[in-house]
């Protein structure tokens, strides 16, 4: 049986590659005006030792990672 094959992503800061289970999902503003607001967002993927240090960027994060389903042993 052949093994299944982990879905990488690539963090948005520090361009490391990460499985998509373990990464946050940031919302970041797309054009910045001159008087600091912003107009429109996007979401993108972030690693977690990139959060703080890039906590001024992003808006908010709109998905934490997933955990991992633990497999339920059945009793016979």
């Amino acid at each position: 049986m052949a093994k299944k094959e982990v879905h990488k992503t690539i963090c948005s800061f520090c361009i490391e590659s990460f499985p998509s289970k373990e990464l946050f999902t940031v919302i970041m503003p797309m054009h910045r005006l001159p008087d600091g607001s912003h107009r429109g967002e996007y979401k993108t993927p972030s690693c977690e030792k990139c959060l703080p240090k890039n906590k001024d960027r992003y808006l908010s994060v709109s998905e934490n990672p997933k955990p991992d389903k633990i497999k339920k042993s059945e009793d016979i």
